[in-house]
């Protein structure tokens, strides 16, 4: 990728208040098959800085392509895609 064009992708994820996936077209590290992922609201981008308009159930998102995502339980609360798995009340919002 080209400087601008992986400026361009920096300022478009910050825009829209995602985070990049460490690894480009894979889903979030501890997303993958943990038990709570059908219950996860994901929005996704692509390489060429364009959001995905609509929620999708993260057990349902194709995964190829995506660069950045921005996570939410049913509740609305925003869940960190890095960290995810990490804590429990990430998913049901109680602390």
């Amino acid at each position: 990728m080209k400087p601008a064009q992986r400026a361009f992708l920096e300022r478009r994820i910050a825009e829209e208040h995602m985070t990049e996936l460490p690894e480009h077209g894979a889903p979030p590290p501890g997303l993958e098959g943990h038990e709570d992922a059908a219950a996860l609201l994901v929005w996704t981008m692509n390489a060429d800085g364009v959001a995905d308009r609509k929620w999708t159930l993260a057990d349902e998102v194709n995964w190829s392509g995506v660069v950045a995502v921005r996570m939410e339980n049913r509740g609305g609360i925003e869940i960190d895609p890095l960290s995810y798995g990490d804590e429990p009340e990430f998913f049901d919002g109680e602390e």
